[in-house]
Order: C-alpha cells, then structure tokens, then sequence
C-alpha cells in the first residue's frame, strides 16, 4: 500500500510557521524572535536580502494599487520604488548617496548635518535662481542690472550700471562712457592721437586737440631740462662777473627796466679772510673799500623813525675819568663824578666799606 506524504508534509510546514508567527501576524526568519511592529523580520548574520532583480523598472507593468514596489535595476545598478505614478531611484551609486536624505521639504546634507528649507514647488520661469526669502528658499527672477534666461545656462548677465543701460560695442577698440543727454552709458571710439614730441617739445591742448609744442618765450626746454631766461618778460642778465664781491644779487631796474645783477652792500665792498677765536677762517665783509661813507670823521648812522636812513655828526663831548671816577649824568650833561660812601673805586677796582 503506497502512503501519501503530501498532507504530512503540509501539516509539518504549518506547526513550523505557528511556532514563529504570533497573534499580532508577525513573521521572523532566522530568529524565534518575532518583532511585533514589524510584518517581517529578517535577520541574517553573514546573509543579506536579494530583491527582485530587472532589467529596467519600466517593463514592469505596475499599476497605481502597487505604489511602494521595490526592484534592483541591474542595467544602472540602482534600487528604484514605485510612488504610484512613476518608477524613482533610492540615491545614486556608492557611498556617497548615503549623506543625502529628503524628507517632505526639508534636504538633510550629511549624517546629522545641516538642513535647509527648499521650495517643493518647481520654478514657474525658466531662469530662476533660489534664493532666501527669510524662511524658505523660493524661485525668484532676477530683475534690475543683473538678468538671467534659459538660454544662459545660469549665466548672469550685466544690462547696466546704476540702473542705465549698456549696449554691446560695435567695434574691438572702444571705451564706456556716460552719455549725460541720453542718461545712460554708451560705447565710444577713441579719437585723435597723441604726437610724437621732439626734442625740447610739449605736450599741449587748446580744449579740442592735442599738439606738439615748441617752448619759447622766458624759457627753453632740451630733454629734461628747463631753463629760465626771464621773469615777467624781461631777458636775464649774463651770470654774475663782479670781481669785488663774488656774492651779488639780482634786482630790477626800473629806470632800465631790466633785470640786473647787484653787488649786496654798494659798489666797492668785498670780502675779507677772518679768524674767530678758535682758529677757523670764514669770510667777512671789508668795508675800508666803500666810498660811500661821510666826509666826517665821527659820523655815525641814523633812522628817522620812518625807514629813511642818514649820516649823523655826534654832539657834545664825554668828559676824561680820573682814577677813582665813574660817568655820572643829570639829565643835560654827563660829569666826571668821584666814587664816596661807603664805596671806593680804583683802577677797575671797588671795593664796599
């Protein structure tokens, strides 16, 4: 009689599953162990678990019931999940998908990293950059002096400065200037040279152009050096040539009505060698020269009060000392007076009684 295992063999398979799933309908493998929030737990010490593996996720005909499908993608090698609409991947290839999570509106960068507030809605306009409105990142166009457009590829660009437009040169060798008529900036082309300067030239301009120019009047230019040949329009005399007195100075003649050099004090004066008491030489004026002084033997110099200078003849006369006198006055006459009281006086000696 031939036994039919089959029905023991089922029945055997089911008192093995009853000693793993509990009233909670949680299913373990590899552990006794169910965990009671959990429908499956897998545990596996040196195994892991294969999903589905595809070609393509696409080929797989799932339908909008079946959102939350997993399949291993192995043309990209990349997990992919069905969200009831389309087929997503699970992070990009390699460890570095793992620093990356998103959850809702929030993009966490990094194990326990910073997170930032991204707009969930797309751009409305091509061009769009994000930026920071205080709370969320939105998409917002920029505006003013600074665009961008989808054909840029992000690229910023400048449409002017302070708020005036800038249009594109229309020649290689131009310069940006502001055009105060139109109120805006414009390209403009360089006009005019600058001349090639020969020797003893300047550069000078006359409000329109530039010229070349030849220095002449008072002064003459050769290379680098100017030379000044008269003040105010009148002509320089030769240098100096005095051989009285080698210092001279340079005054005007308005009888002449020319420049001319001068001796410093009178026609005669000129310098004599002089010791001070040290031993060193310097030069001093000798006056034994001028031929300009009063015929009077004591003549002496004097000033009116008002700046006009004259030759005096001192008055009155000083009395002769005798030894033991001193020049005492009344305020007329001075008088030859004997030193008394308590006081002597001899030679240059005095001596307190």
């Amino acid at each position: 009689m031939r036994l039919n295992y089959k029905p023991l063999m089922v029945f055997a398979a089911l008192l093995f599953m009853n000693a793993a799933v509990q009233a909670q309908n949680s299913v373990s493998i590899g552990t006794t162990t169910t965990n009671q929030r959990a429908v499956l737990l897998l545990v596996g010490n040196n195994q892991g678990l294969v999903i589905p593996t595809v070609g393509n996720p696409t080929n797989i005909n799932a339908q909008a019931s079946d959102a939350g499908m997993i399949v291993y993608n192995t043309t990209d090698k990349l997990v992919y999940y069905y969200n009831g609409t389309q087929w997503t991947s699970l992070g990009g290839s390699g460890s570095a998908s793992q620093a990356i999570s998103i959850a809702g509106n929030v993009i966490t960068v990094g194990t326990g990293g910073t997170t930032a507030n991204i707009s969930s809605a797309a751009p409305s306009t091509k061009g769009q950059f994000f930026m920071w409105d205080g709370t969320a990142w939105t998409a917002t166009s920029i505006t003013g002096d600074v665009s961008s457009s989808s054909s840029t590829n992000g690229s910023l660009t400048v449409t002017g400065i302070q708020g005036k437009g800038v249009t594109l040169p229309s020649s290689g060798v131009q310069y940006l200037a502001y055009d105060a008529t139109q109120g805006k900036w414009v390209f403009q082309t360089p006009s005019g040279s600058v001349p090639t300067l020969a020797n003893g030239q300047l550069l000078t301009g006359n409000g329109t152009i530039n010229s070349a120019t030849t220095l002449a009047g008072d002064g003459s230019l050769i290379g680098g050096t100017l030379t000044v040949s008269g003040l105010q329009g009148k002509n320089l005399p030769a240098l100096p040539t005095s051989t009285v007195f080698p210092v001279q100075l340079l005054s005007f003649n308005g009888t002449n009505n020319s420049w001319e050099f001068k001796d410093l004090i009178g026609a005669n004066i000129m310098t004599k060698t002089v010791y001070d008491p040290t031993g060193k030489s310097a030069d001093a004026f000798d006056l034994t020269k001028h031929t300009g002084w009063p015929a009077n033997a004591s003549g002496f110099l004097t000033n009116n009060g008002t700046g006009t200078l004259s030759w005096s003849t001192p008055s009155g006369t000083v009395p002769t000392l005798a030894n033991g006198q001193i020049l005492t006055g009344n305020g007329t006459t001075n008088s030859a007076t004997t030193l008394a009281g308590d006081a002597t006086l001899s030679g240059g000696t005095l001596t307190i009684s």
